[in-house]
C-alpha cells in the first residue's frame, strides 16, 4: 500500500522534524539507549523492532555481530547510515508473514514504543517465541500510562489528523502498558525479569519549548531520585 494510502506509514516516513533533534528528545534516546544490555556474548545477534531511521539500531551495532532492523516505514530505513553488520527487512510487524516466523534467530529483540501502536501485540508475542533464543532477552519501552506525556502525545496525533483531513489520528494508543503486554509475553515464554521507569519529565511538551528551558528540565531530571516515575516505563525479558 502507497504511502498516500496509508497514513501511518506515511507518518514513520517523514523526515525527523527539528523538535525530535532537540536537547529533550537528545536526552530521552540516551536515556532509552542506556537500559540497553551491555554484557553481550560474543557473535550475538539482535534485533531492532520497528527501526525507523536507525537511532537505536546503530547503538545496537556497536554490541553485537549482526543486527537486523525491521519496519515497513523503507523510506525511513534508507535514510538509517550504512553499517556493514546491519541488515534491514522491509515488513508490517502488525502481519509478519507466516514464512518469517522461523526465519530469524537472535539473542536480544528491541521493541521502543511499538507494542502500544500494534493492532494486534499478541500476534508478535508469537513470533517473538520463535525468534528470541532460550536465555534471550527483549526489552520494551513504553509511554507510561496517564501520564502527561502520553496525553500530549494522543493529542497531537489528533490534531495533526485534523490538520490533514484524517477522519482518525494516523498513529493512535491501542490501550496497552507494560502491564498488559507483560502476560502475553509470560504466555509465549518471555518472563519479566526487571522492570522500571525513565525520564521524568514528559517529552513530548518540553521538546517543543525554548532549548533554556529544555536544559533546566534535563539538569532537574537528572538531580531527582528516580522512585519509579516517569514518561517511559520498560520492561526487561528472558526467553525460557
Amino acid at each position: 500500500m502507497s504511502d498516500a494510502r496509508n497514513p501511518v506509514k506515511a507518518f514513520f516516513n517523514k523526515p525527523i522534524r527539528p523538535s525530535a533533534s532537540s536537547p529533550i528528545s537528545r536526552y530521552t534516546h540516551a536515556q532509552i539507549a542506556s537500559l540497553i544490555p551491555d554484557d553481550v556474548q560474543e557473535r550475538a545477534i539482535a534485533v531492532d523492532l520497528g527501526c525507523n531511521d536507525g537511532r537505536y539500531t546503530s547503538i545496537l551495532a556497536e554490541r553485537f555481530e549482526i543486527v537486523y532492523g525491521l519496519d515497513f516505514a523503507q523510506a525511513a530505513m534508507r535514510r538509517m547510515p550504512k553499517q556493514r553488520n546491519i541488515r534491514l527487512i522491509a515488513v508490517d510487524l502488525n502481519t509478519i508473514p507466516q514464512h518469517m516466523w522461523l526465519s530469524l534467530k537472535v539473542d536480544f529483540a528491541l521493541a521502543v514504543g511499538l507494542f502500544e501502536m500494534l493492532p494486534n501485540p499478541d500476534r508478535l508475542c508469537r513470533v517473538l517465541e520463535e525468534w528470541i533464543v532460550p536465555r534471550g532477552r527483549l526489552l520494551v519501552v513504553m509511554p507510561k500510562p496517564g501520564t502527561l506525556h502520553l496525553r500530549a502525545l494522543r493529542a497531537m496525533f489528533a490534531l495533526r489528523a485534523a490538520a490533514t483531513g484524517f477522519e482518525q489520528p494516523p498513529l493512535y494508543h491501542n490501550g496497552h502498558s507494560l502491564a498488559t503486554v507483560t502476560p502475553m509475553l509470560a504466555s509465549c515464554r518471555l518472563d519479566l525479569a526487571e522492570a522500571g521507569a525513565c525520564v521524568g519529565v514528559p517529552a513530548s511538551v518540553f521538546s517543543r519549548l525554548p532549548r533554556l528551558i529544555q536544559a533546566l528540565a534535563i539538569r532537574f531530571d537528572q538531580s531527582r531520585e528516580k522512585s519509579g516515575s516517569g514518561c517511559y516505563e520498560f520492561g526487561l525479558y528472558i526467553r525460557q
